[in-house]
């Protein structure tokens, strides 16, 4: 093992810290919310952590934009975490996984050989146990573009208009009343030419 290194059980599976489990998490992003449900597969030492209160589920929000960064953890791997809308930008990434609470004595049993030649490690609070990729809450298409209802246009009309604020390009699509919403704005979209 190299001196200072600690295990991560990693979703990509990246790291072959942890030979034999897995971890990962599923994210239903709304606006200003999201569910994750975080799972982990045959990883007993973790487990352990988890049921004595040594390590909880993660949840670290991030917006570059508005330097807002924090964590939310919860005991149980079903989460909903919320945000106020107007202290972020257009694009926030979560992190998911699960956070040591305190400071540890991890068993060695299940991690690669590597890290066997001591019966436990020590590893400090904070330290991401188990950690997903990280997502956004915003697909790219959603952050390039906005839908606007417009009433002043004919029907089954729209029209595109460029913005740029922040030195972000976004277009902003505005649609006439009877195809606002849904797929036939999508639709149009991706139809409309010069």
């Amino acid at each position: 093992m190299i001196e200072g290194t600690l295990p991560r059980l990693l979703e990509d599976g990246s790291l072959l810290d942890w030979p034999d489990a897995t971890y990962s998490a599923q994210v239903w992003p709304r606006a200003g919310h999201a569910r994750i449900l975080h799972h982990l597969l045959d990883a007993p030492v973790l487990d352990r952590l988890i049921a004595e209160g040594s390590a909880q589920w993660a949840v670290e929000l991030r917006c570059p934009r508005t330097l807002l960064s924090y964590v939310e953890v919860g005991s149980g791997p079903d989460m909903d975490i919320h945000w106020d809308t107007n202290e972020v930008s257009d694009l926030v990434y979560l992190t998911l996984g699960l956070l040591a609470t305190r400071d540890v004595s991890l068993d060695t049993s299940g991690l690669d050989d590597l890290f066997r030649d001591k019966e436990v490690l020590d590893v400090p609070g904070g330290w991401w146990l188990a950690q997903g990729m990280a997502r956004r809450t915003k697909t790219l298409l959603e952050s390039l573009l906005t839908f606007e209802q417009d009433s002043t246009l004919l029907p089954g009309r729209m029209r595109i208009a460029s913005v740029e604020s922040g030195g972000r390009l976004r277009f902003i699509v505005f649609v006439a009343p009877d195809i606002f919403g849904g797929a036939n704005a999508v639709i149009a979209v991706c139809r409309w030419g010069p």
